[in-house]
């Protein structure tokens, strides 16, 4: 075997027999692709219970008509009479890489078909869900039952770094990060050619860290998105990865920053490119910033002096929306109207979901109806809603440097919820991508 980007001799004999049935099968007369191998191994594997993913998919003569193609479908490393697609060497390339993870030493058949299947877009996984891609995450399910016959921790984590073409890092692999960050943008030589943009993506590519990651997913933020968003952004000035490097170094006094501190480097006061390219994927740098600076201050012990603060506030805010309730039940039961208990839900609407000034305009809308007595205790939980509002930021401020606006931390806020956040950000980032002149596919 020649070219390839991976090692033979990290294959199980089983999966090399696939290869070896695939290859024989298909001969010269065209590359094999990942749908090849997939359905070579389910022949050659004794061991897996390969039945339930033809009953819950389609049969495997079906699944061998379907028309589809790797996505790089090019010639890429011979095998015996035939040759790989760069699309099935770059999946065996990524079952090694798995095989890394779990500790298996050698690619065994579940972890081959996990990697065959891993990129929804593959010719294996298009294959057998007929290209419905919500699909996708069923089928390694069901692969995980049938081949694997194990669950795979993190397997969508260890999926993306292997395809990556880096291994899943973890807290306190800082210097394997810019490692891979640096390898991604071309090594140490292209630093000064590439700028501060292409570091964020790289930087997003690599991060391993869970709530980063998870943060990240519900921004909708990964490399190919940020790289589409700087080319819209024309010609906006910039600074090289290697002054943000730098950067990183100076903030977090590290020779080795990890991939969430070049992203709070690259996005803290940020240079038109990077500022630009945000705006345009329905962001703010700084918010991008504070995701990746909290999730790097989860790693260091901080101090809580403000947060014990937020705490006292947070209490006095209970107490008062408790008291503003009852006042209010017992004001609609005793002396009517009923209509006032509606106001029971207004008064525990407000913070962290709406503006602050909504519990003020609560307080006076209680006012005509139910009387001063009422109003009051609201408007005093809409001051210490106010308070609240802003000591939360202030903490936020103290243990990650990074400073939010009311609207940017409101909207971090939504973050821990993932529709609402990822439904406003594809809506923000499509009226402004049209404002741009861009044409967006709505989904």
């Amino acid at each position: 075997m020649t070219g390839s980007e991976f090692d033979p001799g990290r294959l199980s004999q089983v999966v090399v027999s696939a290869l070896d049935l695939a290859a024989a099968e298909t001969g010269p007369a065209r590359p094999v692709d990942t749908r090849d191998v997939l359905l070579a191994l389910a022949r050659v594997d004794m061991g897996g219970d390969w039945q339930r993913l033809w009953l819950a998919f389609d049969s495997p003569e079906v699944i061998a008509r379907f028309p589809v193609r790797d996505p790089a479908p090019e010639p890429a490393a011979d095998w015996g009479p035939a040759v790989l697609t760069a699309g099935c060497t770059r999946a065996l390339a990524a079952a090694v890489r798995l095989a890394d993870v779990y500790d298996t030493g050698e690619v065994p058949v579940g972890l081959a078909a996990i990697a065959l299947t891993g990129e929804p877009d593959s010719a294996a996984a298009t294959a057998v869900t007929f290209g419905d891609r919500s699909r996708h995450p069923e089928l390694l399910e069901l692969l995980q039952e049938v081949a694997v016959q194990a669950v795979l921790n993190d397997l969508p984590d260890a999926l993306r770094h292997a395809f990556a073409g880096s291994p899943v890092l973890r807290a306190g692999d800082g210097d394997r990060e810019l490692d891979a960050v640096v390898g991604r943008l071309g090594g140490p030589d292209s630093l000064n050619r590439v700028d501060a943009v292409a570091l964020v993506g790289a930087a997003v590519e690599v991060t391993g860290e869970p709530t980063l990651v998870t943060h990240l997913e519900r921004m909708e933020l990964t490399r190919d998105v940020v790289g589409e968003a700087r080319r819209m952004a024309g010609d906006q000035p910039s600074a090289s990865a290697a002054d943000m490097i730098q950067r990183a170094r100076d903030r977090f006094d590290t020779t080795e920053p990890t991939a969430a501190q070049l992203i709070v480097a690259a996005t803290t006061r940020p240079v038109p490119a990077v500022r630009r390219t945000a705006w345009l994927l329905g962001l703010s740098a700084e918010e991008i910033a504070y995701e990746a600076a909290d999730a790097d201050t989860r790693q260091r012990p901080h101090d809580d002096k403000v947060s014990d603060y937020t705490m006292a506030l947070t209490v006095l805010l209970v107490v008062l929306n408790v008291v503003t309730s009852v006042l209010v039940v017992t004001r609609a039961v005793q002396h009517g109207p009923w209509w006032l208990l509606l106001f029971v839900l207004l008064i525990w609407s407000g913070h962290p979901r709406l503006p602050n000034w909504w519990a003020f305009l609560v307080a006076l809308l209680l006012y005509p109806p139910a009387g001063l007595p009422v109003a009051a205790p609201a408007l005093a939980g809409a001051l210490a809603e106010l308070a609240l509002a802003r000591s939360e930021r202030r903490t936020a401020f103290f243990r990650t440097g990074v400073r939010l606006t009311a609207r940017q931390w409101r909207r971090h806020v939504r973050r821990r919820h993932p529709r609402a956040s990822q439904a406003g950000t594809t809506w923000i980032r499509l009226l402004r991508m049209r404002r741009m002149g861009v044409p967006v596919e709505e989904s």
